[in-house]
């Protein structure tokens, strides 16, 4: 299981049962027997009854599961805390109640000795509270139920005088200090209340501001009435007025001005009327936070008294909840009608032949996003199979049709949906609810569990912020046979990590790309197929192992009880060689499927381990889960078909690129090389010209130049060899009568042969220039030529051609005799034929 989410309560304090240790079968053989063995687990495999196979025992778990056996002894998110109210900044609205008690203790008792009772019994308290709690569908008062879960502790750990003292003045504080909510168990019915939680913080808060509103413009439309009544009364006071005067003599005195517009009656009535609408609205009692409409019979202990409960036959449930939402609606159209005419009349900018119209026809299609977040949450609650057998086109068309309605289908994560038999429920393939909700493109699609309420919180947050319809497929099964033996949080999560029931996110108000609107994150080890788990185990001869195990939905279903006779017990003493783990098993070509059988690892009670085989019709099932994950893992760009070919396409254009400029190189290496042969092989002979012309002239080598040949594009020189001159060398006395010996020291002197350096191919590696500084140099490209020759010896030259990766240094012969071994002379040949 994921560690993030869970971990084993191991404090000394707290009451737990150790599992025992893991046990490996020991080495199986090969006999008669076995024989027979292996065709009952073929049989079996391929439909048969497999004669004399056992299944695997009811207490059985799955291998990775096996160090979760004691429900009690994991911590996990639950019970949750929902606080009372809307939280203050860096506070939750929703946390998991050892966190909170956690962070509230170490704000009473920030040093480490302060507390030290409470604070190493923290997990037995949270335990006294989860028992308190039990299984109730609604939430408890912390409040109401913590006092006893502290008399509980402190009666089990019965501790005297002082520290019995300390303790109880330490809960005391803890429960003053804790904050007001309530706490919520997991159960079938913790994600419809985490939602009616979510609506009714969300509800309360837009009823406060749509009432305050309201109140705002109640206020200006009396102050904008009582100046209309005013120019009222200053027009019957104007006409009493002109009893004592005559008004068209005093017209003609002075000159036409303008005056104060007259009151206009038909004005003060509108106003009187949407002061009368807004004002009912305020008088009114608080709406409900959500309607529900639900399909069968409803425990009464579910229904919360923030909503009104609908109940509805299967088969006529889009229609009732149509009807329900619309009714709801109706009185908002006008109301927020009122509130639109009431800003123009305070602008003064109502015109009754436009805006009177439209305000009449106002209704729900036309609210603005705001009017739509002002309205109570209208949901419908009902198991997936109810609706999808019995009415999948309705379900399409309330989707589709534009009311911010939230359809919340609850499924077993084992079973197919779409089945009306057990049969059907293990078919090939399934059906799968928010597949379909995402076909409908602009419909916000979410798939979650009880199991990780974050991720649930987070689903329900982004829908009721969102004025289109949202579909909520929700793992249950909480309940069941299964959940009461392992927990109900053991099997939520177990279907989380055998890809049973995977988590997705698919808002379309996020963005116009699959990218921003499509997110599966939360899953365990969301880029591989299945997650991993590393046991620490024991062998028969009591050698420590470490086993890799792979979960699968394999390991899911033999949680189930309908899916356990798919099992078959694998005799522990057998030889195991044409076993293989399911996880590689579904990864063979098919042509190769027919030498192996599938196997898990499932752990008894007692530790002991035994190899678990398939049916074929499970291993259906799990390939197409994993088909399914592999879908949305594409959907969400993980490990991406599209991208995987547009990488290796580009790798081949660049290799292939690679590969062209390579040959091209390795031509115009091959150019230079020939160049400096011919090169130094014309030197050599005009050396040997001028020798036997002017012995005294050869003294004095000509000095080298820098060699330049043409590079592969044509018209750009590079140098190709720097070869600085030698030391001149002392001029011999030459007789007359030994020119012909002469002419025999000339020919032996042409072996001297000067090292040189073909700098353009030099690397600036550094190999030459530490081996011996003077004799190697840099030029101004910071490419290696040869410095003061004397200033080293002929091995370091050879040295440094051989460790010189670009192979550009030719050490030529050495100028002393010494030094002309004839095993350095060999090693430089391989390099004085290689510029």
């Amino acid at each position: 299981m994921n560690a993030e989410h869970s971990e084993t309560a191991t404090d000394a304090q707290a009451p737990t049962a150790t599992p025992a240790p893991l046990r490996l079968p020991a080495e199986g053989r090969s006999d008669g027997a076995h024989d027979a063995e292996a065709v009952a687990l073929r049989t079996f495999f391929h439909g048969g009854e497999g004669a004399d196979l056992e299944p695997p025992g009811g207490d059985w778990l799955p291998a990775a599961l096996h160090p979760y056996r004691n429900p009690e002894a994991i911590r996990t998110d639950y019970p949750l805390f929902l606080r009372a109210g809307d939280p203050s900044e860096g506070e939750k609205d929703c946390q998991p109640l050892s966190s909170l008690l956690r962070q509230t203790l170490a704000e009473l008792a920030p040093g480490d000795e302060d507390g030290r009772i409470l604070k190493d019994n923290l997990p037995r308290l949270e335990q006294c509270l989860r028992r308190s709690l039990g299984e109730a569908p609604l939430p408890r008062g912390l409040a109401e139920i913590l006092p006893d879960a502290a008399a509980a502790m402190q009666e089990e750990l019965a501790l005297r005088d002082a520290a019995a003292a300390r303790l109880a003045e330490d809960l005391e504080r803890l429960m003053q200090a804790v904050p007001e909510g309530q706490l919520l168990a997991l159960t079938e019915a913790t994600a419809l209340n985490l939602l009616l939680y979510t609506a009714d913080g969300r509800v309360q808060r837009s009823h406060l501001a749509l009432r305050h509103t309201c109140t705002e413009a109640v206020r200006h439309l009396r102050d904008l009435l009582r100046v209309e009544h005013a120019r009222e009364e200053r027009g019957h006071i104007e006409g009493a007025a002109t009893t004592l005067f005559d008004p068209a003599a005093l017209e003609q005195v002075l000159k036409p001005v303008r005056g104060t517009p007259k009151s206009d009656p038909a004005r003060c009535e509108r106003i009187d009327a949407l002061i009368a609408t807004l004002t009912r609205f305020l008088e009114a009692p608080a709406p409900p936070s959500a309607y529900v409409v639900h399909t069968g019979a409803l425990p009464e202990d579910w229904r919360t008294p923030n909503a009104h409960w609908h109940p509805s036959d299967p088969a006529d449930l889009c229609e009732t909840l149509v009807q329900v939402f619309d009714q709801m609606a109706a009185p908002y159209a006008a109301l927020f009608a009122a509130l639109r005419l009431a800003r123009l009349e305070l602008l003064g900018r109502y015109d009754a032949t436009r805006h009177a119209p439209a305000a009449a026809a106002l209704t729900w299609e036309s609210f603005s996003r705001e009017e739509l977040l002002a309205l109570p949450v209208v949901l419908a609650w009902t198991p997936a199979a109810d609706v999808v057998r019995l009415s999948l086109t309705r379900v399409s068309s309330l989707l589709r049709s534009g009311r911010p309605v939230q359809l919340l289908l609850t499924v077993q994560p084992h079973l197919d949906p779409a089945a009306s038999n057990e049969p059907e429920a293990t078919a090939r393939y399934r059906f799968e609810p928010a597949y379909l909700g995402i076909s409908q493109r602009e419909v916000l699609v979410h798939q979650t569990s009880a199991a990780r309420p974050e991720h649930l919180l987070d689903g329900y947050r982004m829908s009721l912020g969102a004025t289109r319809a949202g579909l909520h497929v929700i793992a249950s099964g909480l309940a069941d046979e299964a959940a009461r033996r392992t927990g109900p949080w053991l099997q939520a999560g177990a279907a989380l990590e055998g890809r049973a029931h995977p988590l997705l996110h698919y808002n379309p108000e996020a963005g116009t790309t699959w990218m921003r609107r499509f997110d599966i994150g939360g899953n365990p080890e969301a880029d591989d197929d299945w997650p991993r788990t590393t046991l620490t185990c024991r062998s028969a001869d009591d050698h420590e192992h470490s086993l890799e195990v792979r979960f699968t939905f394999a390991d899911f279903a033999l949680l189930e009880p309908a899916l356990r006779e798919h099992f078959r017990v694998v005799d522990s003493t057998r030889n195991a060689d044409h076993l293989i783990p399911l996880a590689d098993y579904l990864e063979r070509p098919a042509d190769e499927m027919h030498d192996e059988l599938p196997m898990i690892w499932a752990a008894a009670p007692d530790g002991q381990l035994y190899r678990l085989v398939l049916s074929q019709s499970l291993v259906h099932l799990c390939r197409d889960r994993l088909n399914y994950w592999r879908t949305i893992q594409e959907l969400a760009g993980v490990r991406n078909e599209h991208v995987r070919e547009a990488l290796a396409q580009e790798r081949a254009r660049l290799e292939q690129e690679f590969a062209a400029q390579r040959a091209a190189l390795l031509e115009e290496h091959a150019a230079e090389v020939q160049h400096v042969r011919d090169t130094t092989a014309r030197e050599a002979l005009e050396r040997l010209a001028a020798r036997l012309v002017d012995p005294a002239g050869f003294a004095a080598p000509p000095p080298s130049v820098e060699r330049t040949s043409p590079v592969a594009d044509g018209g750009t020189e590079v140098p190709t060899a720097e070869r600085p001159p030698a030391p001149a060398k002392e001029a011999k006395a030459v007789e007359p009568e030994s020119s012909v010996p002469e002419a025999a020291e000339a020919a032996e002197e042409l072996e001297e042969l000067e090292p040189w350096i073909t700098s353009a191919l030099c690397t600036s590696c550094n190999d030459c220039i530490n081996l011996n500084p003077q004799l190697f140099v840099y030029n101004a490209n910071k490419q290696a030529i040869i410095g003061d020759p004397t200033a080293g010896t002929f091995e370091q030259l050879v040295v440094a051609a051989e460790k010189c990766p670009a192979r550009c240094i030719h050490p030529g012969l050495p100028g002393d005799p010494a030094e002309a071994t004839p095993e350095l002379i060999a090693r430089a040949q391989a390099f004085n034929g290689a510029g």
